[in-house]
């Protein structure tokens, strides 16, 4: 029997409550839940009514594999053959069986599968690269303005720094909310002069490492030479003293102990990393630093917003060739054969004479969709449904032709009233596959 300590032992056997166990790598976390696992099954708990998740396919299998091993060495052996079947594996994979199982629910096809990542790093430089090329040959001042400033020989720096910083950003879960209000929200003086003091005090904190670093060295002829070349350093109070107290060399060092030698090479290295802070003039010229770069961060958010709507309607084409999530629509649109089963007419009910004017119009619009561009619309109207879970349009009869005009958002919360006489026709995820 393993010794366990107190925090392992209350991990294993507290009942009633939920429990977050939180300790670092290689405390015994995996050995903990198993023996965890072994005790509900003991207490009368089949495995296959556990929900086991990890973050990873290998930790899912070394889970499985020691439990096994656990439930055989107790003498649990009618279990062994539910753990096949059991919920033990990665959280995408538990969550995508629930998507496959409800799919009905969900409107969505029950062959649905996780895009690889690579696939999605693909897409996304693909739609980047598209949007930088179109910058440049639109001669956007604010793009090239960018390119000049952060790039020298081409883009490859500020094309990597986009991608790395939109693949942070998509860990958060409100990531257009957030980028909409960076920029008030980051360039406010407020905000500008907190992100200051910040910089200010990351500097003052290598200073006083620096400080601490003198209590190592042993020589005391030498710390008295660093402490005369330090000493105007360690009186500066604010940005400008560093500023103009930091242009010195230390004093060179003979013959000394092996910890001097380390501690006098950290204090050459908090040096430099004081030198590469103190970049700017003065303060006032740190917060112009800053507010130069609003234009620059303005037109990276715009790039990486147009690279979302832009990605969104890329992946569906992917999505249509290899996962069959918008194969049917596709197929529909393509041939025009069942396009009526996809735009489907709303009638209200209080108005059972207009239904007749309704499908009318509707079957026309069918009959002349074959003038639209359907390539451009099918993406278009993709775009919006992924974005915005729903599309609403108008079919508009101009006399010789019929047109799909989008219903402006304002009116989508009533929309089985007229809009200017119009009748509404609705795009909905409900329709796809």
């Amino acid at each position: 029997m393993a010794n366990w300590t107190l925090e392992q032992k209350e991990a294993i056997y507290k009942e009633g409550t939920n429990i977050i166990v939180s300790a670092g790598a290689g405390s015994g976390k995996t050995a903990v839940l198993t023996e965890r696992v072994l005790e509900k099954v003991k207490r009368g708990i089949s495995v296959d009514n556990l929900l086991i998740l990890t973050f990873t396919k290998m930790a899912a299998k070394e889970m499985k594999e020691r439990i096994y091993v656990k439930l055989k060495d107790a003498g649990l052996t009618s279990e062994l053959s539910k753990l096949d079947t059991a919920d033990i594996t990665t959280f995408d994979a538990y969550a995508l069986s629930l998507v496959k199982k409800y799919h009905y629910y969900l409107n969505v096809s029950k062959d649905i599968s996780i895009i690889d990542s690579s696939v999605i790093e693909l897409y996304k430089r693909k739609v980047l690269n598209d949007i930088f090329e179109e910058l440049y040959n639109k001669k956007d001042d604010k793009f090239l303005s960018l390119i000049k400033e952060y790039s020298l020989k081409d883009y490859k720096d500020i094309f990597e720094f986009i991608l790395n910083i939109n693949s942070k950003l998509d860990l958060k879960t409100n990531k257009r909310e957030y980028l909409d209000n960076y920029i008030t929200t980051k360039y406010n003086d407020k905000n500008i002069d907190k992100d200051i003091q910040d910089y200010i005090k990351l500097i003052f904190d290598l200073i006083n490492d620096i400080r601490d670093y003198l209590e190592y060295i042993d020589d005391s002829e030498y710390l008295d030479k660093l402490y005369s070349v330090l000493s105007p350093l360690f009186e500066s109070n604010s940005y400008d003293d560093v500023k103009l107290n930091i242009n010195f060399k230390l004093p060179i060092a003979r013959n000394l102990s092996d910890i001097s030698k380390e501690y006098k090479e950290k204090i050459s290295n908090a040096i430099k990393e004081i030198k590469k802070l103190v970049i700017y003039d003065n303060y006032d010229s740190i917060k112009n630093g800053i507010l130069k770069t609003k234009n620059y961060v303005e037109e990276i958010i715009d790039i990486i917003k147009s690279g979302d709507a832009d990605g969104l309607v890329e992946l569906s084409k992917y999505y249509y060739r290899t996962n069959g999530v918008y194969h049917n629509n596709v197929e529909m649109l393509a041939t025009m054969s069942k396009f009526q089963t996809v735009l489907t007419p709303i009638y209200d009910i209080n108005k059972k004479r207009d239904n007749k004017k309704i499908t009318n119009l509707f079957y026309k619009g069918c009959d002349f969709i074959e003038s639209l561009n359907v390539p451009v619309t099918f993406c278009n109207i993709t775009r919006k449904i992924l974005i915005g879970g729903k599309y609403f349009g108008i079919l508009r009869d101009q006399g010789d032709s019929i047109l799909i005009q989008d219903l402006p958002a304002s009116y989508c919360r009533t929309r089985f009233k007229d809009y200017n006489g119009l009748n509404i026709l609705e795009f909905n995820l409900h329709y796809f596959d």
